[in-house]
């Protein structure tokens, strides 16, 4: 039996509404596209409420995207107003804000700064526009506060070159504690993707391209472990729930920043959802798919 879901967006990036809490925005909304909500383990659609409802019983729920999947960020605004409408006390992380501009993020959801100097101030990604922006107004518009998660890009490319231990004091804050970059399924999966994307280059410079690959590692875990360090400590805090976007490698297999929230608290309920684009109709068996990629699957129809 075929699940298909209907994705809706807002016309012309109004601030994305809420029928059962809110009302506090537009509700100009447009069909685009089709998905199937999928079960990676037993290879089988699923009723799209399961999956709402198996968010709604998680502490963490983590929704791995391809950056530049235009339709699969729709579903990810469709999958916040969904979790909201049951679960007001949620909060919004994000891979794509890094945690140097919290206070500016902070400001301008109070209505502090204008969006202007919000945009000057946050290095928003280039996609923030048409991808984010739908996310964040609607966490806004109903006051649900938001993580700057990650480690600021400055400091990645830092680590990767001389190392945790190398980046200055005063900076240090603004990445994780501990970065732990374990021996593990993890490392090999990022090594197998460097090297498949350094396939090109001359035997010569295999050994240098793999240093380059282990120091590239370290910079990843230092994204993974400053994620999941801010989500950890937001809900022991705020004791709210967390929903946070990120590329689907730092979540995929429960690993990257899902393996460390786990890592930092054990007690924590870690829902993983992963949003594949397809360009054919979504019929089963879907033996591509491996059984523990995710807890479910999006797969986005056109």
């Amino acid at each position: 039996m075929k699940i298909l879901l209907l994705i809706t967006m807002l016309s012309l990036l109004a601030a994305i509404g809420c029928n059962a809490k809110s009302g506090n925005a537009g509700t100009s909304y447009t069909a685009i596209a089709e998905f199937a909500v999928l079960a990676p383990e037993t290879q089988k659609m699923v009723p799209y409420e399961d999956l709402i409802k198996r968010m709604t019983e998680a502490d963490v729920i983590f929704v791995g995207e391809n950056h530049d999947h235009t339709i699969g960020h729709m579903l990810e605004a469709k999958l916040l107003r969904d979790l909201y409408a049951r679960c007001p006390g949620v909060s919004v992380s994000f891979e794509m804000f890094e945690r140097d501009v919290q206070t500016t993020l902070d400001d301008y959801l109070a209505g502090k700064i204008p969006e202007e100097k919000f945009l000057a101030d946050s290095r928003p990604w280039p996609n923030y526009a048409p991808d984010y922006k739908p996310m964040l107004e609607f966490a806004k518009a109903n006051s649900l506060p938001v993580v700057a998660a990650n480690i600021p890009r400055k400091m990645a490319r830092m680590v990767a070159m001389g190392g945790v231990d190398g980046l200055p004091a005063e900076m240090k804050k603004f990445c994780a504690r501990e970065v732990v970059a374990p021996d593990d399924r993890y490392k090999e999966l990022f090594l197998a993707t460097m090297k498949q994307m350094g396939e090109s280059g001359s035997p010569k410079a295999m050994p240098v391209m793999a240093g380059m690959y282990e120091a590239m590692y370290v910079a990843q875990c230092s994204k993974d472990c400053t994620m999941a360090e801010s989500i950890v400590e937001h809900i022991a805090v705020s004791k709210r729930k967390v929903i946070h976007y990120n590329g689907c490698f730092h979540s995929d297999y429960t690993l990257g920043t899902a393996q460390n929230v786990k890592r930092l608290n054990p007690g924590l309920k870690v829902l993983v959802i992963k949003i594949v684009p397809s360009d054919k109709e979504a019929v089963p068996p879907f033996e591509d798919l491996p059984p523990d990629i995710a807890d479910f699957v999006l797969l986005a129809v056109g």
